[in-house]
């Protein structure tokens, strides 16, 4: 852990605004990929510059999550969440209104007209789509439409 703090972030006890903090179970995920980058590399060993590599596309995959990590809170208030707070909110709103209809495709119209019944106000509507169809609970299906993953009318 020491390492990756001072490769990547700097030492520790420095902070910026834009670092993201490594929990332990990211810190051994790390490890395995770097293990595994050794092995795809045909060698028993890793060395530095597996750990590196698999640091680096480490960092890719987060600079690309905190890009789209900035929502706005409710409607009118100002304040910001991040995008796990948004999706989880508009995932519970689109569960709601699945049972109710019993129908798992939206379109994008009917999505923002949950979104706003849910007071879910989104910066960018397009990163929030984006990102919940990356983690696979909204797939787009057609041109505007998504099929919501987690409802019981599939």
């Amino acid at each position: 852990k020491q390492w990756y703090q001072r490769r990547v972030r700097g030492y520790v006890g420095e902070s910026s605004n834009d670092e993201t903090p490594i929990t332990t179970r990211q810190l051994e995920s790390l490890i395995r990929l770097t293990e595994s980058r050794a092995r795809v590399a045909q060698r028993s060993v890793a060395t530095g510059a597996d750990a590196v590599d698999v640091v680096e596309i480490f960092q890719h995959c987060m600079r690309d999550a905190q890009a789209n990590s900035n929502v706005a809170g409710p409607a009118g208030s100002g304040k910001t969440m991040g995008v796990t707070k948004a999706s989880k909110l508009l995932i519970a709103a689109l569960n709601k209104h699945s049972e109710r209809t019993c129908t798992s495709l939206f379109s994008v119209v009917e999505i923002k007209e949950v979104m706003a019944r849910a007071k879910i106000e989104v910066k960018s509507f397009d990163s929030l789509m984006y990102a919940l169809n990356e983690q696979g609970f909204l797939l787009k299906k057609g041109t505007n439409i998504f099929q919501l993953q987690t409802s019981t009318c599939l």
